[in-house]
C-alpha cells in the first residue's frame, strides 16, 4: 500500500508528463474500440441487409444424368412440398466465365454476352420475365424450328442487337458458328441485371449448343427461414434414387455473415492495434527512462537512507502499470461512448466482440512490460555516481 501511495505521488509531482502518457494510452485505446465496434456492427448490418435478400431462396445441384429429365417432371415432387413456393433449371455463368460474342444474322450487329441454361420455371422462380414472345414448346406456332435451335436473348443485348421481332419473322443470331432462332426477350428480376446481358438457352437447345454443366442446378424459392428445413426433403423430391448426391448450397445465415465479415476485417485491425500497442509501449518506456534520468539525484537520496534496489525497481514499475491501467480504463469508457455515438449515427446496431473486455487489464501488462527498463535502470544506479557527477 505504502508502495502503491508512493508511486501516485510521484505522478502527481510531474502533471505534464503523467497526463501526455496517460492521454497517449487514452487516445490508442478509444481509437481501437471505435475501430471494433464499427467493423462488427457494420458487418452485422450488412449481414442482415444480405440475409434479408437470400433467406428465401437457395439452390440444389443434381448429378448429370438429370439434364435428361424434363424440367416439370422433375420438380413436380419438389414443388409440392408445403414450404417449397417455386423450383426451376437455373444454370448461371460462374465468377470466371467470360461473355461470348454473339452476331445478328440479318445486320451483323455483333454484341457479347453470357451464357445461361434456364427453364421456364427456372426463369419464373428467378422473379425473371418474358417481355417479347415466348418460351418454347413443342405445340407453340415457332415450333416449326427444331427445339434445339431456339434460344431466348436478354433485353440488353436485344437492344444492342437491333433484333427485329415480327410475327412471321424471328431473328437469328449466330453463336460459335451455328445459327439459333430467338423467340423471346427476357427482363431479369428487379435488382438482378444477370440475364438482361445473356443469350439463354432452354436444356434442349443447351445440349445441342454444348454449353450444359457437368451438374443441374436447380433454384428453390422457399419460405421465410424454411431452407434449412426444406433440404432434406428437397433433395428426396429431386433426386429419390439418390438424395445423397444433391448438393446444396444454402446462403449462409445472418450470424454466419457477421462473423465471415467480421473475420476478414479482424487480421487489420489487428496487425493497426499491434502497431499501435508497439508505438504506445516505446512511447511510456521513453517518457520513463527521462523520468528515471531526471529523479537520479532523488533514487541517490533513497538508497542513502536504505531503500533496496527492489523496492526502488517496484516504484517504477508500478509507475508504469498505474499508467497504463489508468489510460486504457479512461480509453475504453471514452470508446465505448464514442463508438455508440457513430454506430447509432448510421443506423447500426452497437457490436463488440467480448474481448473489449480485457483490454484494461492488457493497459497494465502493456505499461509493466513498458517500464521494465526504466525500473532496472533506476535499480542500478551508484550513489558513488551522484556524489562524483555533484
Amino acid at each position: 500500500m505504502q508502495l502503491i501511495r508512493r508511486t501516485i505521488l510521484s505522478l502527481i509531482r510531474r502533471p505534464a508528463r503523467s497526463l501526455l502518457t496517460f492521454l497517449s494510452l487514452l487516445v490508442a485505446t478509444a481509437s481501437i474500440l471505435v475501430m471494433l465496434a464499427t467493423s462488427h456492427s457494420s458487418a452485422a448490418a450488412i449481414a442482415k441487409s444480405l440475409s434479408d435478400y437470400d433467406v428465401t431462396s437457395f439452390r440444389m445441384v443434381l448429378p448429370e444424368e438429370t439434364w435428361d429429365t424434363d424440367d416439370h417432371v422433375l420438380t413436380s415432387e419438389v414443388r409440392k412440398l408445403g414450404s417449397v413456393v417455386d423450383a426451376g433449371t437455373m444454370q448461371l455463368p460462374d465468377g470466371s466465365t467470360r461473355p461470348v460474342p454473339l452476331t445478328n444474322v440479318v445486320t451483323g450487329a455483333k454484341e457479347s454476352g453470357f451464357v445461361v441454361v434456364a427453364s421456364d420455371l427456372g426463369l419464373r422462380t428467378r422473379g425473371a420475365s418474358i417481355i417479347s414472345g415466348g418460351y418454347p414448346r413443342a405445340s407453340a406456332p415457332d415450333a416449326q424450328e427444331s427445339l434445339d435451335r431456339l434460344v431466348l436473348i436478354g433485353r440488353e443485348v436485344a437492344t444492342s442487337l437491333a433484333l427485329n421481332f415480327t410475327s412471321t419473322n424471328l431473328p437469328q443470331l449466330e453463336f460459335q458458328g451455328s445459327r439459333f432462332t430467338v423467340v423471346g426477350v427476357v427482363a431479369d428480376a428487379p435488382g438482378e441485371s444477370l440475364l438482361g446481358s445473356s443469350i439463354i438457352f432452354t436444356p434442349t437447345s443447351g445440349r445441342a449448343a454444348g454449353v450444359l454443366g457437368h451438374n443441374r442446378p436447380i433454384e428453390l424459392t422457399v419460405a421465410p427461414n424454411a431452407a434449412e428445413a426444406v433440404a432434406p426433403y428437397a433433395a428426396q423430391a429431386l433426386f429419390p434414387a439418390h438424395p445423397a448426391s444433391v448438393a446444396i448450397a444454402i446462403p449462409p445465415s445472418e450470424t454466419e455473415l457477421r462473423q465471415k465479415l467480421s473475420q476478414d476485417s479482424s487480421a487489420t485491425i489487428g496487425t493497426v492495434t499491434l502497431v499501435m500497442g508497439i508505438a504506445t509501449a516505446l512511447g511510456i518506456m521513453t517518457i520513463m527512462q527521462i523520468a528515471v534520468r531526471e529523479r537520479r539525484p532523488e533514487i541517490g537520496i533513497m538508497l542513502a537512507h536504505g531503500f533496496s534496489r527492489r523496492s526502488i525497481a517496484s516504484g517504477f514499475l508500478t509507475e508504469a502499470t498505474l499508467i497504463g491501467l489508468a489510460g486504457t480504463i479512461a480509453g475504453w469508457f471514452i470508446g465505448v461512448v464514442s463508438s455508440a455515438a457513430v454506430v447509432l449515427t448510421n443506423g447500426w446496431t452497437l457490436y463488440f466482440p467480448p474481448e473489449v473486455l480485457l483490454i484494461p487489464l492488457a493497459g497494465a501488462v502493456l505499461g509493466a512490460i513498458s517500464g521494465t527498463i526504466p525500473a532496472l535502470t533506476a535499480s542500478r544506479i551508484q550513489p558513488s555516481e551522484l556524489l562524483r557527477a555533484s
